[in-house]
Formats: C-alpha cells, sequence, structure tokens
C-alpha cells in the first residue's frame, strides 16, 4: 500500500482500493469516520469515484485520478443531482463483489466496511494541500491568504476532486479545517461566516450552510475536523445498542457545537442526541430548529441517540 504520510486520526481521506476479482477494477472511497471505526484491518468509507460503471447514459463526470479514467457517480451536473450513500453502497457490491464486508447489523450500514488489504494508496488531506499548492499558484494563494485569515491554531487540507487530482480545473474546492477541540472549529466558522469576497447566495445558504461562494473561486465547501475523537459518543457509535429501527421523533435543537463536523451531532430538548450518517447534513440545523424524522434509536455511552442515515429521513424548521 501506499501512503502519502501518516495522518491524523481524525483527517478525511481517500483511499483508492482493488476489487479482489480477476476484473481487479478500482474505487476510490472517501474516509471520515476513522475515529468511530479504527483502519487496523478496516475501514470505513464513502465509495465516489468508479472505474467502469453502467450509467444509463446519465451526465456524471469522468476523473482522472493517477492516469487512470473513473467516474464520479456521487452526483450528476449541472442539476447537482445527488446519489445517496445506500446507493453508492450497492453501486460498489455490483460492480465490485467481494469488496464489501457485511455490516448490515451495525447503525454504520449504509456505509462500506473494506479491508485495508484492497488498499493500493492513501490519500491525507493535508498532503493533497501541499501537492495542490506545489501545482497550482491559484490555489496556492487562496489557501495562504485563508491560512492567515484563520491564524496559527487552524490547519487546512484538501478534499473533493482537487484531492486525487490537483492538476484539475474543478472550480469548486473542497476544504478541510482541522483544529484541537470543537470550539476552535466554530470559532473558524464564525470567522468563514464573516470572510471577505463572499457572495450571498439563497441555495447555498439554505441547502449547504457550510459552503460559500467566493469571487476568487466558484465556490468553497467547507469541512471540519478534531485532530482527535470530539466525543466518547461518536468514539463508541459503532457499538451501539440499539432499541428501535424505526423510531420517530419531534424535538427542538438546544446544542449545535458538533454538528459540523463530518459525523454531525446535535443534542435536542428530549435530551437525546440526533446523529447524521449522511455528512450532507453537516451544519444544517442550529439551535431552535425543530426537527421531525425518522431514525434508528440507540444507547451509548449510556445516552440516548437516534441515527439518521439520508437527508430523506428528517425534515426542520429553522427557529
Amino acid at each position: 500500500m501506499l501512503s502519502n504520510r501518516n495522518g491524523l486520526l481524525g483527517e478525511p481521506k481517500y483511499r483508492i482500493c482493488k476489487s479482489p476479482g480477476s476484473d481487479g477494477k478500482k474505487i476510490v472511497f472517501f474516509c471520515d469516520w476513522d475515529y468511530i471505526h479504527s483502519p487496523k484491518t478496516t475501514f470505513l468509507g464513502k465509495p465516489v469515484y468508479f472505474q467502469q460503471p453502467k450509467t444509463a447514459n446519465l451526465p456524471f463526470h469522468s476523473k482522472e485520478i493517477a492516469e487512470e479514467i473513473y467516474l464520479d457517480l456521487s452526483k450528476i451536473r449541472p442539476q447537482s443531482l445527488y446519489t445517496c450513500d445506500l446507493g453508492l453502497k450497492l453501486t460498489c457490491e455490483n460492480l465490485a463483489s467481494g469488496l464489501l464486508i457485511n455490516n448490515s447489523q451495525s447503525v454504520l450500514q449504509t456505509l462500506c466496511l473494506v479491508s485495508m488489504d484492497c488498499v493500493v494508496r492513501e490519500i491525507y488531506s493535508t498532503f493533497a494541500k501541499q501537492e495542490l499548492c506545489l501545482q497550482n499558484e491559484k490555489f496556492k494563494q487562496i489557501l495562504g491568504t485563508l491560512e492567515s485569515y484563520l491564524g496559527e491554531s487552524y490547519e487546512l487540507g484538501v478534499v473533493g476532486y482537487h484531492a486525487v487530482n490537483p492538476l484539475c480545473d474543478d472550480n469548486e474546492l473542497d476544504l478541510v479545517i482541522i483544529a484541537d477541540t470543537v470550539e476552535q472549529l466554530n470559532l473558524s466558522r464564525k470567522k468563514i461566516d464573516h470572510m471577505p469576497n463572499v457572495r450571498y447566495s439563497t441555495y447555498i445558504s439554505e441547502i449547504w450552510p457550510l459552503s460559500k461562494r467566493t469571487t476568487d473561486i466558484g465556490s468553497l465547501d467547507f469541512f471540519y475536523s478534531t485532530r482527535n475523537s470530539p466525543s466518547k459518543i461518536l468514539s463508541n457509535l459503532e457499538n451501539a445498542r440499539i432499541l428501535e429501527l424505526h423510531f420517530e421523533f419531534d424535538s427542538t435543537i438546544i446544542d449545535d457545537s458538533m454538528g459540523i463536523l463530518g459525523t454531525p451531532m446535535w443534542k435536542t430538548e428530549d435530551s437525546f442526541y440526533i446523529i447524521g450518517i449522511d455528512n450532507a447534513l453537516r451544519g444544517r440545523l442550529r439551535i431552535g430548529d425543530r426537527v421531525v424524522g425518522i431514525g434508528i434509536s440507540a444507547m451509548v455511552e449510556n445516552e440516548k441517540v437516534v441515527i439518521i442515515q439520508s437527508t430523506g429521513n428528517i425534515s426542520y424548521v429553522a427557529h
């Protein structure tokens, strides 16, 4: 396995895997759950880039990664129509039989469980940022300005297509802000909210609250990550004791401080935590929001949690 560097536990990364079958197809997984499931022998990930999939003639974009061609099945453009985690997992199983390990009894069942033996390369977000700065002067200036703006307490990483191909001409940049504590991450979010050169977009503000459109680049999407596990609940989520697989709830958010994490978590007025496995939920809920939905209720570290596996299982009304 080729690894770029020894990365941080909570640092988002990509793992390029080769299926064990004779065809040897490769699939690229986005991995932001290592602090939930330690990647000693297996890892949790979301498959994003696929080799030679059938697409029903839908306009999925081709991507060049390490001189090989993949299709990004996470969404079609320009409609921004997204494929859910469950759909990506089923596609992975049908394209690369034998690659996935059965985790259907886990609360993390919508994510893929894969053997580390299948990994041929790892790309950490902080290493990807260094490579991007070496290859692209424009982004080097943008990242340098942002680092100065945020201050020395923070480290930046890069995910998205630029992480796996720093020479690409994509006009969207996905950034990771890494700090020691969740409190520092929330301070950085406030700074990002008041960042200069931002163009207001109702769509971005309401649907993707952790993204910004700027005058320097088409859009910036921010991921927030702590250097170590941010919560005992998240660290032990894999060992959750399931109470109900179909739990309906109606409550109000009273704490949103962990809602910007890759696995976002919010506390409700009814003393249970909502945890989003679908990272598209990042930043969606704020204090005072009324939330209605369906999830898996479970006990973790003597706390009741409700696990949301898809954005389609939750509805909210902003306060």
